[in-house]
């Protein structure tokens, strides 16, 4: 396969309308995605301006979050960690996926029949990342639920460094217009993009997953020669962190307010790790299949060549087939070499590529930012157990 076109479908961060934009203003280059540069920038718009107005408000500051701009951690979550967080993972993200790219798709893994139409599905995965169509969507998105967050903080008190106090009575801070029409949209869209990045890359493997694989049930991986892939949600770390943070802010807010309780809490938390851990492990079962079939393959044929291996060694031990089998039958299974290692090999195949070691980053990445919003209220001591069976599940 080209491999130049097996790179291109491993820069998962580039294409699209954003990344067009972000080249013609100078802020990438095309080996260059420059993501501190680019993170500061963005958290300078979503949460510096903001910050700025917020002083000139008189709302920076304040003994609580909801008098306190500074303070307001769904504010902080999302657009000063939540942005730098889906900013920093593109590179992080393209170096993992070009790791698990560029041994999928070459020989002598991927059959040489098999190029053309592993060509042809990087070229699709291609256009789908570069599609405008799509991150308009993106936006769309981004810029409703933008719009859902106004209804969030009309519960804010009067008094909060959301609104203002005028003539015409209260209305929203210029604080929080910025942060509703700029810096929403910004970490909406980012997150939104991602999500459908992720849905690209998915659909890649699973197309990759159809073709004709070279697997072997004694390859040392024990996974038939498919368990680098197994590594590949590692890919999301970041994202998962990000999400996670906005998600512990959120709890912490209701943790506060005393309207969610420790069950409600221990839930939510399971059902977080469950979340991100299911969809984004989801397309290491696409490889299944394959590997499935190879084990009752193998097993079919190595069942058997060790019938009739054991057939002739019986009759060469005893002078005699027990099971009288007739000398037609056992001439021809005596040149038979052992299958029994092949046997085995096959019998405890790892058909699921999905590995604990490989979901613990993206377990801790889901439960610490809940974790620490649950440390502000509830006893560390059942929290540590909460955590300890989460990540040792």
């Amino acid at each position: 396969m080209n491999e130049d076109l097996t790179i291109e479908a491993a820069r998962i961060s580039r294409g699209g309308l954003y990344y067009r934009m972000q080249s013609r203003l100078g802020l990438v280059k095309e080996d260059q995605l420059r993501p501190v540069t680019r993170a500061l920038l963005s958290v300078l718009i979503a949460w510096g301006v903001p910050l700025v107005i917020s002083i000139f408000e008189g709302s920076a500051f304040g003994d609580t979050s909801e008098t306190s701009f500074l303070l307001h951690l769904p504010v902080l979550s999302r657009f000063l960690v939540g942005i730098s967080l889906l900013i920093a993972m593109e590179p992080v993200a393209e170096r993992q996926l070009a790791a698990v790219l560029k041994p999928l798709l070459s020989r002598p893994l991927l059959a040489t029949g098999s190029q053309a139409a592993a060509a042809s599905a990087a070229a699709l995965a291609v256009r789908r990342r570069n599609s405008s169509l799509a991150e308009i969507i993106c936006f769309l998105i981004a810029c409703g639920l933008s719009l859902g967050t106004a209804y969030t903080l009309g519960a804010f008190d009067e008094a909060s460094w959301a609104f203002t106090v005028g003539s015409g009575g209260d209305r929203f801070s210029y604080t929080a217009l910025w942060c509703l029409w700029v810096s929403s949209p910004i970490y909406f869209f980012l997150v939104a993009r991602w999500i459908w990045r992720i849905v690209v890359v998915g659909l890649f493997l699973k197309a990759i997953a159809a073709l004709e694989l070279r697997l072997t049930v004694t390859h040392p991986d024990g996974a038939g020669g498919l368990g680098f892939v197994g590594a590949f949600p590692n890919t999301y770390t970041l994202f998962v962190l990000a999400l996670s943070c906005n998600l512990g802010a959120a709890i912490a807010g209701h943790l506060n307010a005393e309207t969610i309780s420790a069950t409600t809490f221990t839930a939510v938390m399971v059902i977080w790790v469950l979340i991100t851990n299911g969809l984004l492990a989801l397309p290491m079962l696409f490889f299944t299949g394959p590997i499935k079939d190879l084990q009752q393959r193998t097993q079919d044929i190595a069942q058997a060549q060790a019938t009739r291996y054991h057939i002739a060694q019986e009759h060469s031990v005893l002078q005699e087939s027990i099971s009288k089998a007739s000398e037609d039958e056992i001439s021809p299974a005596r040149p038979v070499s052992d299958p029994g290692a092949i046997f085995k090999a096959a019998r405890n195949l790892s058909t699921v590529l999905i590995q604990r070691t490989a979901l613990l980053p993206i377990s801790a990445a889901a439960v610490l930012p809940v974790f620490a919003a649950g440390a502000t209220q509830l006893p560390l001591k059942d929290l540590f157990q909460i955590l300890r069976k989460l990540l040792l599940f």
